[in-house]
């Protein structure tokens, strides 16, 4: 006989294949009608279901799925979504998930100035919201604004904040080892962002997170093996592996920001042993480098500008410098493409600079990302949903209290990390 247990953990797979079939379709569907992002006050289409659309769907019975849609129902996440034509019976009703009931904050520091949207349940980010500039000394002002993005009361309810930092993310502890650019070393981030907002925190490096949203819904989709490369308030590598996110022993893997740059930027050129030298909060060797060449090239408002040879120069060295250390990447791991991520570079054209990459007959292909300044915030906004997703599906409905005493259904707590986290590739 099943413990008690046992029959909520059903109860939960069973919500939850319910929960991701109404939101697979809603996804396509606004795919579809080529709204792949909303705008404020503009919602995309989402697509409905029957009860037996979902039944097949999910291998589960009718009155199973009914019963579930009306936990789901009971926590405010069911809209009515018309019916079938009639076709001499009584038509199907169909329902459709409430994409609006609640939001994640997602928030990226990658950038010189802090960076939000507002993610609905189906991933789509609303219009952006600029923050203050991301630098050390700044955290008063950055926890000032992001309670008052919390405190909205006007907009949908919040079930996470998810925030991508450009440093080495302890996921487990929510605490942030190094980011350079905030001037954070060992600081419990992610203890001081829940207390400011009132919601339960995620943390992800900026790079990781990129990498998530270009392998969900960017250049990585349909790869197994890939490289991203970012650069941002620093430069960054993700590495996915048999489209597993690889984050190393310490949280560190990609971190080539800290690699030695042996000559290839001519007026900073450090040896091996500089690499390890040094105070590591002012950042790598290498991304000292990159960063100061990208000052003689990148204009005030943060684009490209390649209109002198002084200018163009300093690009060829920088463009040098990066292709070295990433060329080892791609022969240590040889992947399918690179992904270059740079916000102030929206035509691409370092990737194209860079060329393909890699020994023998085959080089692989150098390729610019294509989510632009959203990208980290829609990584972050995807590992959040699915952990607001196991927690609304573990929540109660009309089936009373789980026996483990999991989740409350407005606003979800779970921060256990996932078991395993896949880069999705539909």
């Amino acid at each position: 006989m099943p413990t008690p247990l046992q029959t909520d953990h059903v109860r939960a797979t069973n919500r939850r294949a319910v929960y991701r079939a109404l939101a697979d379709g809603a996804a396509v569907m606004a795919r579809g009608a080529g709204a792949g992002s909303r705008t404020a006050g503009g919602a995309a289409p989402a697509g409905g279901a029957s009860r037996s659309d979902l039944a097949q769907r999910t291998g589960l019975s009718t009155p199973t799925v009914a019963a579930i849609l009306g936990d789901l129902a009971a926590l405010g996440l069911i809209r009515d979504a018309g019916q079938d034509a009639a076709t001499g019976g009584r038509p199907a009703q169909r329902v459709a998930l409430a994409a609006d009931a609640r939001h994640v904050l997602a928030v990226d520091l990658s950038g010189r100035r802090a960076r939000a949207h507002r993610v609905d349940l189906l991933g789509r980010p609303g219009a952006p919201r600029l923050g203050p500039e991301v630098r050390p000394g700044g955290d008063a002002e950055l926890l000032a604004w992001l309670a008052a993005l919390a405190d909205d009361a006007e907009a949908p309810p919040l079930a996470h904040l998810a925030v991508a930092v450009p440093g080495v993310v302890d996921a487990r502890d929510g605490r942030v080892r190094l980011a350079p650019a905030l001037g954070w070393t060992d600081e419990p981030a992610g203890e001081r962002l829940a207390a400011a907002t009132g919601l339960p925190v995620l943390l992800e490096n900026d790079v990781n997170a990129l990498a998530l949203a270009e392998g969900q819904y960017g250049r990585g989709r349909g790869h197994e093996h890939v490289v991203f490369v970012a650069i941002g308030s620093g430069v960054g590598a993700g590495l996915v592996v048999h489209g597993q996110l690889v984050r190393g022993a310490h949280a560190a893997a990609g971190e080539i920001g800290y690699a030695a740059t042996p000559g290839a930027a001519a007026d900073s050129a450090r040896t091996v042993a500089d690499a390890g030298a040094g105070d590591p909060s002012l950042g790598g060797p290498l991304e000292r480098d990159l960063l100061a060449l990208a000052d003689r090239f990148v204009t005030a408002d943060g684009t490209l500008d390649l209109g002198t040879p002084a200018r163009r120069g300093a690009f060829d060295r920088f463009t040098d410098a990066l292709r070295s250390v990433v060329h080892v990447l791609v022969c240590a791991l040889d992947p399918e493409v690179v992904v270059v991520a740079w916000p102030a570079d929206p035509d691409g054209r370092l990737a194209e600079a860079l060329g393909p990459l890699g020994p023998g007959r085959d080089p692989v292909r150098t390729v610019p990302g294509m989510l632009g300044p959203d990208a980290a915030t829609r990584g972050v906004a995807h590992l959040a949903l699915e952990r607001v997703a196991d927690a609304l599906c573990h929540a109660p409905g009309r089936t009373g209290p789980l026996a483990d005493g999991r989740s409350a259904p407005v606003d979800p707590r779970s921060n256990a990390r996932p078991a395993r986290e896949r880069t999705p590739h539909a």
